[in-house]
C-alpha cells in the first residue's frame, strides 16, 4: 500500500471532487482561485500533512475528525518499518 497523494486525500474527504475540477480549470485558464475555496483547499491541505497520506492514519482522521489519532497510527508503522529488514523494506512495490 503507498501513502496517499493530496488528490487522493481530498477524494477521500468527500465532497471535493467539484473543487478539484474548479481548482483544475482555474489553472488551465491561469486565473486565481476564489477566496473560500483557496482557504477551503489550504486547510484541506494542512490536514493532509498532519495525517502524512498514510492510508490507515487518513482513515483515522477522516472518521474521527482527530489529529491526535493520527499520531499513534504513525508511530505503529514507524516501528514496523524500524524492526523490518532493509532488504525486505526495498522489494516493497
Amino acid at each position: 500500500m503507498y501513502p496517499l497523494d493530496f488528490e487522493e486525500f481530498l477524494y477521500i474527504y468527500g465532497g471535493c471532487k467539484s473543487v478539484l475540477e474548479y481548482l483544475r480549470d482555474c489553472y488551465i485558464n491561469r486565473i486565481s482561485p476564489d477566496e473560500s475555496t483557496h482557504d477551503l483547499v489550504l486547510k484541506r491541505f494542512k490536514e493532509y500533512l498532519i495525517c502524512g497520506g498514510l492510508p490507515q492514519a487518513v482513515d483515522a482522521y477522516i472518521n474521527q475528525k482527530n489529529t491526535l489519532l493520527t499520531n499513534p497510527v504513525q508511530k505503529e508503522i514507524i516501528n514496523y518499518l524500524k524492526v523490518m529488514p532493509l532488504d525486505r523494506i526495498l522489494k516493497m512495490p
